[in-house]
């Protein structure tokens, strides 16, 4: 049997209702191991850490949430 690739998982899963994919990214998440899912969270500190920064110094753009929404509905469509 052939395995499917990421990317017609991904496909599939998008077209999943929010609430369903929801469930699957959190079981996906439980899914990896310890030290997958501390990498990770170390990642996003950081990440998080040089967002802060980047806003606290006023280098960020920064954008209400409904114009987030309009620049993601205009470059994505409208999803569900």
């Amino acid at each position: 049997m052939i395995q499917p690739n990421v990317a017609e998982v991904f496909q599939s899963a998008m077209a999943l209702p929010d609430s369903v994919r929801a469930e699957l990214a959190e079981r996906l998440w439980e899914s990896l191991p310890d030290e997958s899912r501390e990498e990770a969270a170390d990642a996003w500190a950081v990440e998080l850490s040089r967002r802060l920064h980047e806003y606290q110094s006023g280098e960020a753009e920064i954008l209400s949430g409904p114009e987030v929404l309009r620049k993601l509905r205009s470059r994505y469509g409208k999803q569900s």
